[in-house]
């Protein structure tokens, strides 16, 4: 669904957070062979799985929390699909979206839009299970918000959206 969300044709430098084993961001540049490709994750078993699935592709990757280790406006593009379920997540990183009483899907949308260039996209997916009227009022002070794609899917439905950063929001909230 992401994947599909981005399209092809896009030069320039992308951005995964939150790579895991780098499926999407490998089909994007796939798809895309003028993108620079670059993933996140706090995991560095993630990024070895990544490294490997990347064979041929120009994909570079960092640890870190969201996208912590780069400076404002450094991406054309960036993309995530966020931990979404109800939880804590010390319990599953990988799934639950509550890290110390705040949203990770929050923080990465903030740290999305300081990375991003303005008027370039960011491309997401949250889920139906998602407390997601803050962050989609955050979405629209900052930019021009459009919703891709909508299915169901079990007990959910997925929501992709590409948000148009317009103004970089000065005043997201500390990490």
């Amino acid at each position: 669904m992401l994947i599909d969300s981005v399209g092809a044709g896009g030069q320039g430098t992308i951005l995964e957070m939150g790579v895991g084993t780098g499926i999407v961001i490998i089909n994007i540049l796939k798809k895309n062979t003028s993108l620079e490709g670059f993933g996140t994750d706090i995991d560095i078993h993630s990024l070895y799985e990544a490294e490997k699935s990347a064979t041929g592709l120009v994909l570079n990757l960092v640890q870190c929390d969201c996208a912590s280790a780069f400076r404002e406006q450094c991406f054309d593009y960036t993309v995530f699909n966020p931990p979404y379920l109800r939880g804590n997540w010390y319990e599953d990183a990988t799934i639950f979206d509550t890290r110390n009483n705040r949203s990770i899907t929050n923080l990465m949308l903030y740290d999305a839009v300081r990375v991003t260039k303005q008027n370039h996209n960011i491309y997401f997916v949250i889920s139906s299970e998602t407390d997601s009227s803050s962050l989609l009022e955050f979405c629209r002070k900052v930019g021009f918000l459009r919703e891709i794609d909508r299915r169901r899917i079990f007990f959910e439905e997925l929501i992709s959206y590409s948000l148009t950063p317009k103004s970089h929001y000065e005043s997201a909230p500390q990490r």
